[in-house]
């Protein structure tokens, strides 16, 4: 067709492809809805889509509520048209994957930190995992659209920075603009918990809530709460430090100076080996440390009371165990008070969880102008 980019066709052509790849496959109707345009527009974007193949048709679906009318086309995106990179660090290890438009992960892999190594070493490891990972991948030039990253600790405002407690045991200030950037494609940042929450608001078990507590528990902790299915913050990239919350006056030193913090009682940084642990003694460790998350999670749902509670990270694979404890522990902070009591949910096992976030976070910010720039040649 020839448009310019800046056309109505090629910014509504922009707006239905970076929907299709960030949220999921959708018929005209629904897209319509989204993108709050007429279903005709839709209509005559998609057509051109179709025909260049950038998009595809599958199979006709019944209408939900089983009344009259036509069954519904869900649409998808030729795989191989747009691919995002995905990456997250952690206390523990380094990660990095590669989706394609359908959101399917074609490479991916997870590095271990050594406890020795100072930032430079980081970085330098980071930056060759991604390299390694999108050699892996194959992704044709020109058409990695964007990377998406996960960041612990408090996640500058500006910039690709962060300040974080690293394993060989002090603290840093780590700016990831030189693996980040290294690769010539936009750039979003946030931290691990909010792309964590991501990942589940778009594909995971909160895809339907409009408001729900997300806890994320690795080397550290942290929460973000989302309500009418936005981040409840001013702020895109900072999340909740809990971690941080002081549960007991008295308790053992945490790394931030302080004394009986959530982080050093709950943590995956002060986890011993549960694996190599008898039941019994697994059960009560398991029970400590869901009686101090309990306690934090209360005190915030006491300020805030969505209806779901959602759990990622280290406890998952014992989630059988913790979760009745846990929610034992955040029934005895209500007390007498009639608050709402949310159902409390914990996540599926997947690895690149937080990287897959991040790439779609990054994907919906950029997405738009990648695609806008591609609609010339339809």
């Amino acid at each position: 067709m020839g448009l310019s980019p800046m056309s109505m066709y090629g910014r509504i052509a922009a707006q239905v492809l970076t929907h299709l790849v960030t949220e999921a496959p959708c018929c005209r109707r629904d897209l319509a809805d989204v993108l709050a345009v007429s279903k005709a527009s839709v209509s005559r974007t998609v057509m051109p889509l179709l025909e260049s193949g950038m998009i595809r048709e599958g199979k006709p679906v019944e209408r939900a509520e089983g009344g009259p009318g036509r069954r519904k086309v869900p649409l998808t995106v030729r795989p191989d048209c747009v691919y995002l990179l995905g990456t997250d660090l952690e206390g523990g290890a380094l990660r990095a994957c590669v989706l394609n438009a359908c959101r399917e992960v074609v490479a991916g892999e997870v590095w271990a930190i050594g406890p020795d190594w100072s930032r430079d070493r980081l970085l330098l490891e980071w930056r060759n995992l991604l390299e390694r990972v999108l050699a892996q991948a194959a992704v044709p030039a020109g058409c990695l659209a964007a990377v998406g990253a996960g960041l612990p600790g408090v996640v500058a405002r500006t910039g690709l920075a962060t300040r974080t407690f690293l394993p060989s045991g002090h603290w840093s200030e780590l700016d990831a603009a030189e693996p980040l950037r290294a690769l010539g494609v936009p750039v979003a940042v946030a931290n691990n918990v909010l792309c964590v929450s991501e990942y589940e608001q778009r594909l995971g078990l909160v895809h339907q809530e409009r408001s729900f507590l997300s806890i994320l528990i690795r080397y550290g902790i942290g929460a973000a709460l989302y309500a009418e299915g936005r981040q409840f913050s001013g702020e895109t990239r900072f999340a909740g430090e809990i971690g941080h919350m002081r549960i007991f006056e008295d308790g053992p030193v945490c790394t931030c100076g302080l004394t009986g913090c959530l982080d050093v009682l709950a943590s995956g940084r002060t986890l011993p080996s549960l694996a190599s642990m008898e039941s019994a003694e697994r059960l009560a460790v398991l029970r400590g440390r869901a009686q101090a998350l309990g306690r934090g999670i209360a005190n915030l749902l006491k300020v805030f009371q969505p209806p779901a509670v959602l759990v990622n990270g280290i406890y998952n694979p014992y989630a059988g165990e913790f979760q009745p404890l846990l929610a034992e522990a955040i029934e005895a902070e209500f007390g007498n008070l009639p608050l709402v009591r949310p159902r409390l949910l914990f996540g599926e096992q997947a690895e690149f969880k937080s990287s897959i976030g991040a790439a779609l976070r990054a994907g919906a910010e950029f997405l738009p102008d990648f695609f806008a720039a591609r609609m010339g040649g339809i």
